[in-house]
């Protein structure tokens, strides 16, 4: 069982790893775009039911749908709006799980989740150097 959970974290930090990086470059590449589209003085206008608005700049919402299986089923405790609960290091309630971003609560924007990914990333290694030192 332990080495099933090991390989689960190890599955679980890949991924967010890899999550970050693309949302960072993701998110990168956006901020160019604008800023190039507003030296050109291109508008960006959107048509409701109540009107027509006229924006220098329109950032996309996306919402947030957790995906928490994996952690459910290694056991992570869920909140009531089904968000891992984690403490203030990003550490759920099954020792050497660790969550972070847009299925825990908080304001599910890539910068937010960045840094929550960079206080896992610092609790996994002080965690794991806890128990065995690690070399610098």
């Amino acid at each position: 069982m332990k080495t099933l959970k090991s390989k689960l974290l190890l599955a679980l930090v890949v991924m967010w790893i890899g999550l970050l990086v693309l949302a960072a470059w993701s998110a990168l590449n956006t901020r160019q775009n604008m800023i190039n589209e507003r030296e050109a003085g291109l508008k960006r206008v959107v048509e409701t039911a109540e009107g027509t608005y006229t924006f220098d700049t329109v950032y996309p919402a996306l919402g947030s749908d957790p995906h928490v299986l994996l952690a459910q089923a290694v056991g992570a405790a869920l909140g009531e709006k089904g968000c891992i609960t984690v403490d203030r290091h990003q550490r759920t309630n099954i020792p050497g799980v660790y969550a972070a971003g847009d299925v825990v609560i908080g304001l599910d924007q890539i910068s937010h989740a960045m840094g929550e990914g960079g206080v896992a990333a610092t609790t996994i290694r002080n965690d794991l150097a806890a128990r065995t030192p690690l070399l610098r």
